[in-house]
């Protein structure tokens, strides 16, 4: 019996520390007095056993002690392999980068652009050729932009084909949508509904009369008022619809304290377990520079109004790693990832519905957590999964392998760590 190496103590509230398992993202609380005994313990368990045994079975409940002959690598390694390999296809289809808004911290240059019939026909082709030679069981139909749902009507083109395709097939289906929600008519949302777009993950940017200064509507008074009143008659509409309501915050979206008061106004008590709020800050700002007692305080509010914390996306592997992943884009080129200007895309959808490349990703060619890459020895690897693949990509050096884009920050890792025992500890309403 051993304990893995990845684990970290952090300094919680006065008095207490919290013991992060890396692997399994398990921690407990103990009390500042009591750290010395824990470290001795996982350092030593063995000598434990007898005198302290209801702390070795908690610290081999909550994964942190493992078998002599267990290696932590390999375990990091089939989670990796299991996330890549998924069986599972998923395109993120890129309709447009028209959009009704124009948010400072947006990258895109937004143009009025329309996917054409050939170009519908052909991202038709290429999915159902996939399915059938790749012998995928799941597909997961996504939508981006711009905004997507400036051009409803090819959604539901696009949708209609693909999910009637993967019923005749047995194959099973699910719809993703990333909206501002301005555009969610009563129509809109029926039509979405009867496509399966059950998902969908719809920003704001803090208290109402601050989002109304970044999403300035042409029509309407307040953007606000409009997206939250959406949100309110999509989950009123959509019995199975999974709203993530993402806010995108900096320190003065967290300093307010009318934003949670604002979007109550909207969404009644009884759909509020329905609606997962995902802080997320803008990325000009850094993480490790939010004092973490104010992340919490907002995230404390938004528990005690009903809604629910996301904690998925603070330590996770990124989409575009996965083997069964691509991106397709209004003019029929393929990428990866959003982060290429349309004139910059590596591959594209030929007239027999295949991808070609013409230059691959590097990024599936190499694998992070070989026994000579920077990422099988550093103790940080599970709480950033080696950054950005496409970060990845633009660092790797001559002889192939990879430079750490964080540098271990510590602070940085300390303060994700702490927002995401917050965020658990407040959906939990636990006392500490």
């Amino acid at each position: 019996m051993k304990s893995h190496k990845y684990i970290y103590i952090v300094p919680f509230v006065t008095n207490k520390t919290i013991i992060f398992n890396g692997i399994d993202k398990t921690f407990f609380i103990v009390k500042n007095n009591d750290v010395s005994t824990y470290l001795s313990i996982l350092k030593r368990p063995n000598e434990y056993i007898v005198t302290h045994e209801n702390i070795i079975k908690k610290l081999k409940r909550f994964g942190f002690l493992i078998d002599q002959e267990t290696n932590e690598i390999d375990l990091l390694r089939q989670e990796r392999s299991q996330y890549i390999n998924y069986p599972e296809y998923k395109t993120t289809i890129v309709s447009t980068f028209e959009c009704n808004y124009n948010c400072w911290y947006c990258v895109q240059k937004h143009e009025p652009v329309t996917i054409s019939k050939e170009k519908i026909e052909l991202i038709k082709k290429h999915v159902v050729t996939y399915l059938k030679e790749e012998k995928i069981k799941s597909y997961v139909l996504s939508w981006f932009g711009g905004e997507p749902l400036m051009q409803p009507d090819m959604i539901e083109d696009i949708s209609s084909y693909l999910k009637q395709f993967c019923e005749n097939e047995s194959i099973e289906y699910s719809s993703a949508i990333t909206t501002n929600g301005a555009l969610l008519s009563r129509d809109v949302i029926l039509m979405l509904k009867r496509m399966k777009v059950n998902y969908y993950q719809i920003a704001i940017d803090g208290e109402a009369q601050e989002h109304n200064k970044i999403k300035k509507d042409k029509i309407n008074a307040s953007s606000f008022d409009l997206i939250l009143g959406n949100i309110a008659n999509l989950l009123a509409l959509n019995e199975n619809a999974n709203v993530t309501l993402r806010i995108n915050y900096t320190l003065k979206t967290l300093k307010s304290t009318q934003i949670v008061n604002d979007i109550n106004k909207f969404i009644p008590e009884d759909m509020r377990g329905r609606l997962v709020v995902d802080l997320q800050k803008v990325w000009q700002v850094k993480e490790e520079n939010i004092p973490i007692e104010l992340l919490n305080k907002f995230q404390k509010e938004l528990t005690t109004n009903g809604y629910v914390l996301c904690t998925n996306h603070i330590f996770s592997m990124c989409y575009v790693d996965k083997k069964h992943y691509n991106m397709i884009y209004y003019n029929g080129g393929v990428e990866k990832c959003d982060k290429f200007r349309i004139d910059q895309l590596r591959g594209y959808i030929d007239e027999s519905g295949y991808i070609k490349w013409k230059s691959n990703p590097i990024f599936p060619e190499y694998d992070v957590l070989a026994d000579d890459s920077i990422c099988s020895k550093c103790n940080y690897y599970p709480l950033c999964y080696c950054d950005c693949p496409l970060s990845r990509e633009k660092k790797i050096e001559e002889k192939g392998r990879i430079v750490c884009g964080y540098g271990s920050n510590s602070p940085k890792f300390k303060h994700r760590i702490l927002d995401y025992c917050w965020r658990v500890i407040n959906n939990n309403h636990i006392k500490v």
